[in-house]
């Protein structure tokens, strides 16, 4: 469990870099009219992954029968974050994309 969530933490700041990246150069861009439309991709992709990643996590961790009661601080601390990451990732190349696209 302290693996994935120092993991989750890791791909969470590399996310939040990327993220912060992309719509720097997005704003420097002239198709700044992108700019708001790539945010909220990524941020929906952070929000939708880390609840579907804490939950996933919640479960694979509270599956032993003797987990103990605190098993979904693995999901919420570990996987969430993980899949969150990867969310703004994602998001940060989308970001990018729209910037090579505009006219």
């Amino acid at each position: 469990m302290s693996f994935a969530m120092s993991i989750g933490l890791a791909t969470l700041v590399a996310g939040l870099i990327s993220a912060i990246v992309s719509l720097a150069l997005l704003l420097s861009s002239p198709g700044k009219q992108h700019a708001l439309r790539g945010l909220l991709i990524a941020g929906t992709l952070a929000l939708f992954g880390f609840l579907i990643g804490a939950w996933f996590g919640a479960q694979y961790f509270c599956s032993p029968t003797d987990a103990g009661n605190l098993c979904g601080l693995g999901g919420v601390f570990g996987t969430g974050p993980l899949v969150a990451g990867l969310g703004l990732i994602a998001g940060s190349v989308l970001m990018l994309k729209a910037r090579r696209s505009a006219p």
